[in-house]
């Protein structure tokens, strides 16, 4: 059943329909007469086991047939799980099989400015593209930081190709402000993880929860700081019409 419960978390509307209509008729078939249940109840639970693994290998083939491949432009984890958050939400009766691959940002490790930030998000997409153009989407997800004055604020830009629509998806997340000692360090020239990394006495933050995680007790993670602009960078592949 592992193969249900993967395809089941790709499209729990699609599968939830067909194994209700399944358990809709065992239900069915167990209200007869007495004597006959006793009688047939090991036949009709071995039918039912037949045509649940029947239904079970329908769903596969035809989910292996229709899943639309996600390259994400990163192996990190958060990213890759904000992708798929923002892709399940928005498209919950559709299959996805979700990649990450490594790829060059061609910017520097921290981005900052929102200019920077935002080519190296479209440099992602673009290598990943290239990397692999068999997929349906591509998924670029860059933080970076923006000086104000003497603060730092926390942000990422998300862009999505499609190979279906030529139009570019695109959003920006909200942003947060980073405390004074983390601000030194990214000024001394530490990438914001390494420098989060200093300052909470943690390792590889930037693959788990974040600064976000960090700085509100795991309240707002990485991932859940992501998901929203994935599912807003993905507007004009759900309103295709409009763009």
């Amino acid at each position: 059943m592992g193969s249900f419960q993967f395809f089941a978390s790709s499209a729990p509307n699609v599968t939830e329909n067909i194994y209700s209509q399944l358990t809709k008729g065992f239900s069915e078939k167990l209200k007869c007469p007495l004597p006959y249940a006793i009688k047939n109840q090991s036949q009709i639970l071995i039918t039912f086991a037949i045509e649940l693994a029947s239904a079970n290998l329908k769903i596969t083939h035809q989910f292996i047939h229709t899943m639309k491949k996600v390259i994400v432009a990163s192996k990190n984890p958060t990213k890759i799980q904000a992708a798929q958050n923002g892709f399940w939400e928005m498209f919950p009766d559709e299959a996805f099989d979700f990649e990450g691959i490594s790829v060059p940002s061609g910017v520097s490790d921290q981005p900052i400015g929102d200019e920077e930030t935002y080519r190296g998000a479209m440099n992602r997409v673009e290598a990943a593209k290239l990397a692999r153009p068999d997929a349906d989407f591509w998924v670029g997800i860059e933080g970076g930081n923006l000086k104000i004055g003497d603060e730092m604020e926390v942000m990422a830009w998300i862009v999505v190709l499609s190979k279906s629509h030529p139009q570019l998806g695109k959003a920006r997340t909200a942003g947060f402000y980073l405390p004074p000692r983390v601000v030194e360090l990214v000024n001394e020239g530490y990438e914001l993880g390494h420098a989060d990394d200093i300052v909470f006495g943690v390792s590889n933050s930037k693959s788990t929860s974040g600064s976000s995680g960090l700085l509100t007790d795991n309240v707002m993670t990485r991932n859940r700081f992501y998901t929203p602009a994935v599912i807003l960078a993905l507007i004009p592949f759900k309103k295709p019409e409009l763009f």
